[in-house]
């Protein structure tokens, strides 16, 4: 992660913190617009430090029927 800014590294901590918090809110806490924040996450994507945006259920909340 040495190629990455102090910017890049609070969005990517606030994006494990929370995975679905939206741009706008990331943006507003780094000083960026959510677009500038939309295109920081594709190239976090394209260097290969998010490899994806998973949502973990647990096995009693399924539906089994």
């Amino acid at each position: 992660m040495r190629d990455l800014d102090e910017t890049g590294l609070e969005i990517l901590q606030l994006l494990m913190s929370n995975a679905r918090r939206p741009y706008s809110d990331i943006a507003d806490t780094v000083d960026l617009s959510a677009p500038a924040v939309s295109d920081r996450v594709a190239r976090l994507q394209e260097m290969g430090i998010i490899n994806r945006f998973t949502l973990d259920v647990g096995h009693s909340q399924r539906s089994t029927g």
